[in-house]
């Protein structure tokens, strides 16, 4: 339902490219059950719903550089 609801959210067009590219990388992982933005505007955080048997040490999105502007929190990702 996770992944569902975020097909919906790709289609109003709330989810940007950096946000797109963590929630394909989580969607590759076959530990990764569902994953979807919440928040207000392009979404400000992602859940994931993971099996027991998830690694956060093998992923590559565990460490997200941001900063504070006066516009919110910026994210830094390549």
């Amino acid at each position: 339902m996770m992944n569902e609801h975020q097909k919906l959210q790709y289609a109003l067009g709330v989810c940007d490219q950096q946000t797109s590219r963590l929630l394909e990388t989580l969607q590759k992982n076959p530990h990764v059950l569902g994953c979807k933005i919440s928040g207000s505007g392009l979404g400000d955080c992602v859940l994931a719903l993971v099996t027991s048997d998830f690694s956060w040490e093998n992923n590559e999105f565990i460490n997200i550089d941001t900063q504070l502007s006066i516009q919110g929190l910026m994210n830094e990702c390549s």
